[in-house]
């Protein structure tokens, strides 16, 4: 939890989004936290972005995705930038300076294009479970999760966590690894400015009936 001038902005001069504390007993365990709640931003209630940080009380909170990166690359505060409306930037990293486009909310709009590649590499609780309890299975586990970054949630047909993407239904833990994905591969979308979008909407019938 990093005071806002660590990031090199005032958390009270920026739109993101606001968020609570973690309620106990979690708050005892020693372990870092992050935000994992988002907001639909559009009038048809389609998650398509997911905040980077949100603030609670003048501090920066980051989200899961957010902090998972800062975790994978062992990031300090002082290596943290953040430009409401242009990106959050990351210096001195394993892959250089990494620049991430975000809107005046702290969010990035989340490339679900790559959605395919992230169900190959989907596996079910139970493997890892049975990989551990069963010593011949160790090498299945290693073969699935040696080196990389994972994220569990629940992602049963039950589940209350779903939410409304551009690809239809997916869990809520599917959007969170989606968004790490596009910070971890770099591959990110960004929004067009209200003039190229109104640009865009003339244009691109006239194209399609030429």
């Amino acid at each position: 939890f990093i005071e806002g001038s660590r990031y090199g902005i005032d958390a009270d001069d920026t739109s993101f989004l606001t968020g609570l504390r973690p309620q106990p007993p979690f708050t005892a365990l020693d372990t870092s936290f992050a935000s994992v709640n988002a907001k639909q931003t559009s009038v048809d209630e389609i998650m398509r972005h997911v905040p980077l940080f949100i603030i609670h009380k003048g501090k920066f909170y980051p989200g899961l995705a957010m902090q998972t990166v800062i975790r994978t690359y062992g990031l300090r505060p002082d290596q943290i930038r953040i430009k409401p409306g242009v990106a959050v930037t990351l210096v001195d990293t394993p892959e250089g300076t990494i620049n991430i486009p975000i809107d005046e909310h702290g969010q990035i709009r989340i490339n679900y294009g790559l959605l395919e590649s992230l169900s190959k590499a989907t596996r079910t609780y139970s493997d890892l479970y049975a990989a551990a309890m069963d010593p011949d299975r160790t090498d299945v586990a290693r073969e699935h999760f040696a080196d990389t970054t994972v994220v569990v949630g629940n992602a049963s047909s039950g589940n209350s966590d779903v939410v409304v993407t551009p690809m239809g239904r997916l869990p809520g833990v599917a959007v969170q690894a989606m968004a790490l994905e596009n910070l971890l591969s770099g591959r990110h979308l960004r929004d067009l400015s209200p003039g190229l979008s109104a640009l865009a909407i003339v244009a691109l019938p006239i194209l399609f009936a030429m």
